[in-house]
């Protein structure tokens, strides 16, 4: 497994109080698989992303619970606990989160779908 997301919850801290972004989710990724996240807006899918790559905005966002582990050569490491210093050197080289192209094709199919239903 090179990827073990279990009970994540992310919240952001607003003057209106408490809102839960991502509520207890799990997800098991293993070496070759490839795992796509679909939803409406403001599902969590970006929060969750930006999440794992420890880039939530402070002090705003925060990791309520859970745990992600990450398979980092022989070492799984937990990336809730790993120092800031060292995540930035994970970014990029094992991780990344792309929306521009899927987004277009995203884009397209709903464009498709409400012609289609209309």
């Amino acid at each position: 497994m090179i990827l073990n997301i279990s009970n994540l919850t992310v919240a952001f801290r607003t003057y209106e109080g408490v809102n839960y972004a991502v509520d207890d989710i799990s997800i098991s990724l293993h070496l070759g698989e490839t795992l796509g996240i679909a939803g409406e807006s403001g599902s969590g899918k970006s929060t969750m992303a930006l999440a794992i790559m420890n880039l939530l905005p402070t002090p705003a966002g925060k990791i309520e619970e859970g745990q992600i582990w990450f398979k980092l050569g022989q070492q799984e490491v937990n990336l809730v606990q790993y120092p800031s210093r060292k995540m930035q050197s994970l970014r990029g080289a094992h991780s990344a989160m792309g929306l521009g192209a899927s987004a277009a094709v995203v884009v397209a199919i709903v464009r498709a779908l409400s012609e289609h239903f209309q």
